[in-house]
C-alpha cells in the first residue's frame, strides 16, 4: 500500500514539474528578458506623461527655449531605460543592437532640431513594446491554462487491478479505467461503462456529452459522471491534449 502511494505521489510530482517549465521561466529572474506586471503600471504613466508633455508642446504658441524645457524631460521619462541598455550593450561591445540605434536616432534628431520627432519615435516605439509584452503575457497565460487540461496519470487495468502510471506510458491497445471527476488521460473507444464528458477545453462544446459503450473519448475532457473502461487507440504523444499543446506552443513561438 506504501509503495503504491509512493508512486503516485512520483507521478504527481513528475507531471508538475513538467506542467510548470513554462511558468517557472517568467519569475522575478525571468529568462525571456521582459518586464513584469508590477512595471506596467509605470511604464504606462511614463508614457502618458510623455504623450501629454508632446501635445502641449505641439499645440501651444511657444518658442524654441521653451519647447525644450518640454521635450527634453518628455524624453529622458519616456526613453530614459532605452538610453540606458544602449549604454551598456555599447560597453559589451554590441554597437548594433534596436536600443543602440533608437538611442542614435533619436539623439540625433534632437540636435538638429526634431525634438517633437524625436519623443514621438521613442514614445511610438515603447508603446510598440507594450503591446509587444502584452502579446507575450497573454500565450504565457493561454499556455498555463492549457497546462491545466494536461492529464497526470491513467489507470491501467492490468490482471492485478489498476495501477496509476504517467499518461506517456500507456500503448495502444492498453485499457485504462476513468472514475467520476478525473481529466481523461488518453484518446480511445469505451468498451464498458458510460459516463457524461465535459470537452469545453478541448472541443469548445458548452453542454456536456453523453457517451457510451462504442463512443470515443478524447484526452483532456472531464468525467462528471460514471465510470468506464477505455480501449486506448492513440498513442500519448498523438493524443488530442497533446496535440492542441504543441499546436499552442508553436503558435506562441512564431
Amino acid at each position: 500500500m506504501s509503495t503504491n502511494k509512493h508512486k503516485h505521489n512520483e507521478i504527481e510530482c513528475d507531471c508538475h514539474d513538467h506542467s510548470h517549465e513554462y511558468e517557472e521561466c517568467h519569475d522575478d529572474n525571468c529568462c525571456c528578458g521582459h518586464e513584469h506586471k508590477e512595471n506596467r503600471t509605470v511604464i504606462y504613466l511614463r508614457m502618458a506623461v510623455s504623450a501629454v508633455l508632446l501635445i502641449l508642446g505641439k499645440v501651444l504658441p511657444l518658442d524654441e527655449t521653451i519647447l525644450l524645457f518640454l521635450f527634453i524631460p518628455a524624453y529622458i521619462i519616456i526613453g530614459y531605460d532605452i538610453l540606458w541598455s544602449a549604454v551598456k550593450g555599447i560597453f559589451k561591445g554590441n554597437f548594433f543592437n534596436e536600443n543602440v540605434l533608437m538611442s542614435i536616432a533619436t539623439i540625433g534628431a534632437f540636435f538638429v532640431g526634431e525634438f517633437e520627432e524625436s519623443v514621438a519615435v521613442m514614445l511610438f516605439y515603447q508603446i510598440g513594446e507594450a503591446c509587444s509584452h502584452y502579446a507575450v503575457e497573454k500565450s504565457r497565460k493561454s499556455i498555463g491554462a492549457l497546462m491545466d487540461i494536461n492529464p497526470h496519470y491513467s489507470n491501467l487495468v492490468t490482471e492485478n487491478g489498476v495501477e496509476k502510471v504517467l499518461p506517456n506510458e500507456i500503448k495502444v491497445g492498453d485499457v485504462i479505467a476513468v472514475y467520476t471527476g478525473e481529466r481523461i488521460p488518453n484518446d480511445g473507444i469505451i468498451i464498458d461503462g458510460s459516463c457524461t464528458v465535459d470537452n469545453k477545453a478541448v472541443t469548445g462544446e458548452s453542454m456536456p456529452v453523453y457517451l457510451e459503450t462504442g463512443d470515443r473519448l478524447l484526452s483532456g475532457g472531464i468525467n462528471i459522471k460514471g465510470t468506464v473502461k477505455i480501449k486506448v487507440d492513440t498513442v500519448y504523444s498523438e493524443s488530442t491534449v497533446q496535440k492542441i499543446i504543441k499546436l499552442v506552443h508553436e503558435a506562441n513561438k512564431k
